[in-house]
């Protein structure tokens, strides 16, 4: 596996976690992260985002993994509880883009309920 594949499989466990030094260890500081309709500018928001505004408890089972050169893709679902409590799973796509040292500079999140019929 690759340098870049095994950066975002570190992610969601880290993410999973909430290990803040290691997620900002992964993350440029002009980073860029879409997700849905919001938007993330640099390192600190998205930071601020996954740490502390982020408000779902649970876990990513990757399905599909890619890497064309400096992207990576990841399809997956997510199961867990959202911020009400609630219990949800989630379909996503994820497009991970790195620079040349390696961290990510851009992530797009794609999301869609039901996900039972993606498998």
């Amino acid at each position: 596996m690759s340098d870049l594949k095994v950066n975002v499989m570190s992610y969601y466990g880290f993410v999973e976690a909430k290990k803040e030094t290691e997620l900002k260890a992964l993350f440029s500081e002009d980073t860029v992260y879409k997700r849905c309709e919001d938007v993330y500018l640099g390192k600190a928001e998205v930071m601020d985002f996954l740490l502390n505004k982020r408000k779902l408890v649970g876990s990513h089972t990757i399905l599909k993994l890619h890497q064309d050169e400096q992207t990576v893709i990841v399809r997956g679902i997510y199961d867990g509880t959202n911020g009400a409590g609630e219990t949800i799973r989630v379909f996503f796509s994820d497009f991970f883009t790195f620079n040349e040292d390696d961290l990510i500079v851009t992530r797009e999140t794609y999301l869609a309920k039901g996900a039972d019929i993606f498998q």
